[in-house]
């Protein structure tokens, strides 16, 4: 299993937060982001979900939570695009939504150039 471990502010701020990964990837690799809002650690109380867009591709997943971190797997509609794929983490608490810096998959493209 490949982890990737990344700190995510919940702030929007100038920072771009890029995590490399290979087209069509899915099942080995798992995401793990500790929340931060203004430099503390920020456990969310509600729903936690990733969510992106790329060129041919739109996805929203479950995050586990635990404590500040926030956890789920690589899929591959994450990967099918190859690029940059816009992606954010967003907490549902209540009637809040509360999105976080935006990031990108910097997806490369796969060897053998499946479509």
């Amino acid at each position: 299993m490949i982890i990737q471990k990344n700190k995510i502010n919940l702030i929007p701020n100038d920072e771009i937060l890029v995590i490399p990964v290979s087209q069509y990837d899915e099942g080995e690799d798992r995401l793990v982001f500790e929340l931060y809002k203004d430099g503390t650690p920020y456990t969310p109380t509600g729903t936690v979900k990733i969510q992106g867009t790329g060129p041919n591709t739109t996805f929203e997943h479950d995050m586990t939570v635990s404590g500040n971190t926030v956890t789920c797997d690589l899929y591959s509609d994450m990967t099918q695009d190859a690029g940059q794929v816009r992606s954010n983490i967003v907490l549902y608490e209540g009637s809040d939504r509360t999105g976080s810096q935006l990031f990108f998959f910097s997806v490369q493209k796969d060897a053998e150039g499946e479509t």
